[in-house]
């Protein structure tokens, strides 16, 4: 039950800090901000191409042409190099993710 609580109580410091909640009133709206977005995901340049809102994720695809750079640990894990991957599922309140407003 404590366990659940913690959760609970870092998500909401989580949504709280988020960029845009106060502005997230309808799907329409959701897709106004999110869709097209600017991010980095790994400190790489990404877009948002979908909000997946029943799963709490957003879907990104990488800006560079050779997409997400791989960590070294997951091609030995996997015994072959992997190619970096163009499109990621992420959690919407992922510390992987950094949203920042697009330069007008």
């Amino acid at each position: 039950m404590q366990s659940a609580l913690a959760k609970t109580s870092g998500v909401l410091e989580q949504l709280h800090n988020f960029p845009f909640t106060k502005a997230l009133y309808g799907r329409e709206a959701v897709d106004t901000l999110l869709i097209n977005r600017p991010v980095y995901y790994r400190e790489q340049p990404a877009v948002v191409e979908e909000f997946l809102g029943q799963h709490g994720k957003v879907h990104l695809r990488a800006v560079c042409e050779e997409g997400f750079t791989i960590e070294p640990w997951v091609s030995r894990l996997a015994g072959e190099k992997l190619d970096g991957q163009h499109k990621a599922d992420v959690d919407l309140l992922s510390e992987l993710v950094w949203w920042f407003q697009p330069e007008d």
